[in-house]
């Protein structure tokens, strides 16, 4: 008796958003913000915001995708946009707060006392350490959002990592390194006739301050293109397997001869 072999599962006609121009914008923004301190500070903030919001919807967008590349099972749930949006706002919801909290010490200390000073300075590092831990901690819950949000569609959450941890590193050590060369500028072998030197030092101390932005805008890019990438093979394997059968094969040859060789090191 002959059977019907089963319909194939049908595609869905929708696809993904497009968020390859929010990417672009949030960079050329950015770099457009920088260059804009150099002319107008109204042009500068204009630029950042536009930034802002840019990355705002991409996110939104982002992790959207990767929700629709790979829904929600019975027993685990997809990331979520509006979560992963409002993230962004929590480093902000922490330094407010922080700038509040540190108002409010300066109108309740009386100074006045034998030991009001003192005990105002040292309520203000104990709130200078609180705040930037807490806007540390607060500030990565964006890039776990995004980070889960690649790993759900098979990407690499670390890239998403490093875009968090690497300014961080990066400014840190740059931030030592000015410090070092403000440092050279008062000893002997930069003062007296040696303008060449200073000038140059002083020029190094400016465009250090590049660096931290340079690596922010890097590892971004590479991070976002990763969720995107991520999320749009997901769509394309579910959506379109016959045209991804040989690439999902090749793959597996690669893989195989990668664990050949490690186990044969000497063959």
């Amino acid at each position: 008796m002959p059977t019907r072999l089963p319909a194939p599962a049908a595609r869905d006609p929708r696809g993904l958003l497009p968020t390859g121009w929010l990417k672009a914008l949030w960079l050329l923004a950015q770099v457009a913000g920088v260059a804009g301190t150099l002319w107008s500070p109204v042009a500068a903030t204009a630029a950042f915001a536009v930034s802002g919001v840019a990355l705002l919807a991409w996110t939104g967008l982002a992790v959207g995708n990767a929700r629709r590349a790979r829904p929600s099972t019975v027993y685990v749930r997809a990331p979520r946009p509006l979560p992963a949006v409002v993230a962004w706002f929590a480093p902000l919801v922490g330094l407010a707060v922080g700038i509040g909290l540190w108002r409010w010490l300066e109108m309740t200390v009386d100074t006045t006392e034998p030991d009001g000073e003192q005990l105002l300075d040292e309520l203000r590092l104990v709130v200078a350490v609180t705040l930037s831990l807490t806007v540390v901690i607060a500030g990565y819950l964006p890039f776990r959002a995004l980070a889960r949000a690649a790993a759900w569609t098979g990407g690499s959450p670390s890239k998403v990592r490093r875009w968090f941890w690497m300014p961080l590193v990066v400014s840190v050590f740059t931030m030592l390194v000015r410090s070092g060369l403000a440092i050279g500028l008062d000893t002997a072998w930069l003062s007296g006739d040696q303008s060449a030197w200073r000038s140059a030092t002083l020029a190094a101390i400016m465009s250090l301050l590049l660096v931290p932005l340079v690596t922010q805008w890097w590892f971004g890019w590479t991070a976002m293109g990763e969720v995107d990438r991520a999320a749009q093979m997901t769509w394309d394997r579910r959506n379109f397997p016959e045209e991804t059968l040989d690439l999902r094969s090749a793959l597996a040859v690669r893989q195989a001869m990668q664990l050949y060789r490690a186990s044969h090191p000497h063959s």
